[in-house]
């Protein structure tokens, strides 16, 4: 999920390199008339002991020493944040600045070197905008780091474009397949609805929201005939006031008729970007703010985590059933027991690690992951294989970064042998709020086929 939610989880990480405090997020009342008045949360978004208030405290601990001018707890604080999001590159980049404030370039050089190994490249770190390092500049560590940075922004492409959309104000962020039609459903921000994609690129309206409220996550039960999807206020989208957030709702449709069955609505101050169906056809959902993880379960919503996530995004289920694979934006990834919320962190390969965290979608198939990471330096999409226990990758092949067509990745869908994923959507265009600070483009569908299934036709 692109939306806003995403956005004060990388301000936390801001803040922490910068020091700062963190703002307080409003919220407003959703009108009676939206509500599901049949409708109850078994659980609240009330946070107990969780990895995002861990995140927190952690933030205003590094304010208070930055405050103080005192650097080894910086240095402690920053190595307590790193253990947290699982080695993840910004994790790895509070370390860096930490060494570098106290002059300790042997340090510097290792964490510089762990990060460019995750495939990252952040171009102010070798150019001097990022001042904590310019220091460094002329020492040959320090240039051979770069030339790795340099080498991880080449532009790969081993996917292939399918179709522009006809019309650069969609803002597509999710899409879906339906095999009856033999076409593609997507979901709009900026034109809250879900269109129907032909192969020609033309789009015509599925079904409007029914709240008016940009439209997220989309996934269809074929057998049963249904289309879910879920819709949340984004301040400054569609015309709404910044106050207008905190409120989310998942959508039932009917296939054929695009009518709206049910809508339920989301605990209060829950944004649920992000969703799969289970075994059953019962939607799962997560919320990129609070971190909370839902089930639908007899039209009551059940909390399925235990507060190990920060930002969790797309999941995927495993073939039984019973597991979800939670990319966390921030954290990486993660095994979770649907039935006992119980998490495995997923080990990176020991000796060609790569970058699993920015994740907005993760897509499973047999022992091989499909990422679309739109939340790292550069962004890109990546085919990630496991091991047989699906708990540790042995290898990866980037599928696309750095090009032209790229932009900014949302989510994908795997039809047959191919994977296909949303390139050059939008987001990057926009600020927090829906401003267009920048110039929108068509956006395309790319296709990457998967050697080992068969195509569709």
């Amino acid at each position: 999920m692109k939306p806003y939610s995403r956005f004060p989880i990388s301000l936390l990480l801001c803040l922490l390199l910068a020091g700062s405090t963190t703002p307080v997020l409003s919220q407003t009342t959703v009108p009676d008339s939206l509500r599901s008045s049949h409708l109850k949360a078994s659980d609240s978004l009330a946070p107990t002991p969780t990895a995002s208030a861990e995140l927190n405290r952690l933030v205003g601990l590094d304010a208070a020493a930055r405050q103080s001018g005192d650097s080894i707890t910086r240095l402690k604080i920053a190595l307590q944040v790193r253990t947290l999001l699982n080695d993840a590159g910004d994790g790895i980049l509070a370390v860096a600045h930490a060494y570098s404030v106290l002059k300790d370039s042997t340090k510097v050089f290792e964490s510089l070197t762990d990060y460019a190994r995750l495939g990252l490249g952040d171009k102010r770190i070798c150019n001097g905008e990022d001042k904590k390092f310019t220091w460094l500049a002329g020492n040959p560590r320090f240039t051979a780091i770069c030339r790795l940075m340099k080498k991880n922004t080449k532009p790969v492409s081993r996917a292939t474009r399918i179709l522009n959309f006809r019309d650069t104000g969609y803002l597509p962020e999710d899409i879906e397949y339906d095999s009856q039609e033999r076409s593609f459903l997507f979901t709009s921000v900026l034109q809250p609805a879900i269109f129907r994609l032909t192969a020609d690129g033309s789009c015509r309206k599925f079904a409007a929201s029914s709240s008016s409220w940009p439209m997220m996550a989309i996934k269809i039960d074929q057998r049963k005939g249904l289309v879910w999807a879920t819709e949340m206020a984004i301040p400054g989208f569609g015309g709404h006031a910044d106050t207008a957030k905190g409120w989310s709702a998942v959508c039932c449709f009917d296939l054929h008729s695009g009518k709206l069955k049910e809508r339920f609505e989301a605990p209060e101050g829950a944004q649920w970007g992000d969703m799969i169906l289970n075994s059953q056809g019962a939607p799962i959902v997560c919320d990129g703010q609070s971190g909370a993880i839902f089930r639908l379960r007899q039209k009551v919503w059940e909390r399925l985590d235990k507060g190990d996530f920060i930002s969790p995004q797309t999941p995927a289920l495993t073939a039984d059933g019973k597991y979800l694979i939670v990319p966390d934006y921030v954290r990486g990834l993660a095994v979770m027991d649907i039935g006992t919320g119980s998490v495995t962190w997923i080990q990176n390969h020991p000796k060609d690690p790569c970058a699993l965290n920015g994740v907005d979608g993760a897509y499973l198939v047999k022992d091989k992951l499909y990422l679309t990471q739109n939340g790292v330096n550069p962004e890109r999409v990546v085919e990630v294989q496991l091991d047989s226990t699906l708990r540790k990758v042995t290898g990866h092949t980037v599928i696309e970064r750095a090009t032209p067509e790229l932009g900014d990745p949302t989510h994908g869908v795997v039809v047959g042998g191919s994977f296909y994923y949303i390139a050059n959507s939008g987001w990057d265009a926009l600020d927090q709020h829906g401003r267009q600070v920048g110039r929108m483009t068509r956006p395309s569908l790319m296709r990457y086929r998967i050697a080992t299934l068969r195509s569709i036709q």
